[in-house]
């Protein structure tokens, strides 16, 4: 399974990065392969470096949850750095990346893909800072959707017919109401809110008007979606 790693919460101090790199990679046993490095932390967190893109992030404090107008320096040794992070923590970085460069994994797609490497980015999710990176690399190096073997036929991402596979029946998701949720991975084909389904275990059609997505513990309504996402729906003991 392909992993992506994000070390959060840069703007609190925090252990050595390489540290935390070695620690990942003996617990998890895969490689690590950094794609950012950060720039001090703490009070003294100035941004991340993009090691791929030679670009450094600049981080400003006190932003809250906004998202930030991040400028960008081009250039490791661009002198416009030790002006903006100041000449000893432009220094450092320069002294740790040749450490990380020598030291770690370079990001190789077929290993990320085989779960051997996880590229690794680093920032604060609260400050709304290096996430960016993470979703970019999200979508531009996560798999394609898989085709799915059934009892009698393999369904393939590509078909234009609608199917679905439920995995885990959760109940008592919200507080408030004793609840059910199917939670259904998209295979093939496109849910749109209203739509009808036939449910192969009993033969009957059933019209699906409020399915759900989630992040963390909210939730809303979707209009539609596809292969690879995941739908909520609502089960009263339907579907098993």
């Amino acid at each position: 399974t392909p992993i992506l790693t994000f070390m959060n919460k840069l703007d609190r101090d925090i252990r050595d990065p390489m540290e935390l790199l070695d620690e990942v990679e003996n617990e998890l046993k895969i490689g690590c392969a950094p794609i950012t490095w950060p720039i001090g932390c703490g009070k003294l967190f100035k941004g991340v470096y993009h090691l791929y893109k030679d670009e450094t992030y600049l981080y400003q404090s006190g932003k809250g949850h906004t998202i930030q107008e991040v400028r960008i320096v081009k250039g490791l040794n661009n002198p416009d750095l030790d002006a903006a992070v100041g000449e000893d923590l432009a220094q450092q970085l320069r002294d740790e990346l040749e450490l990380v460069k020598g030291a770690s994994n370079e990001f190789d797609k077929e290993l990320f893909l085989a779960g051997e490497i996880t590229p690794v980015f680093f920032g604060t999710a609260l400050g709304n800072f290096g996430v960016d990176h993470m979703l970019d690399g999200l979508v531009e190096w996560a798999p394609a959707p898989m085709p799915r073997q059934t009892d009698t036929r393999t369904v393939e991402a590509s078909e234009d017919k609608f199917t679905g596979f439920v995995f885990k029946i959760q109940a008592n998701m919200d507080p408030k109401h004793r609840d059910r949720v199917a939670f259904m991975r998209v295979v093939s084909g496109k849910y749109e809110k209203g739509m009808k389904l036939r449910q192969v275990r009993t033969a009957k059609d059933v019209v699906i008007s409020d399915a759900l997505t989630f992040m963390a513990g909210d939730r809303s309504h979707v209009e539609e979606a596809y292969p690879g996402d995941i739908l909520g729906l609502h089960n009263h003991g339907t579907i098993q």
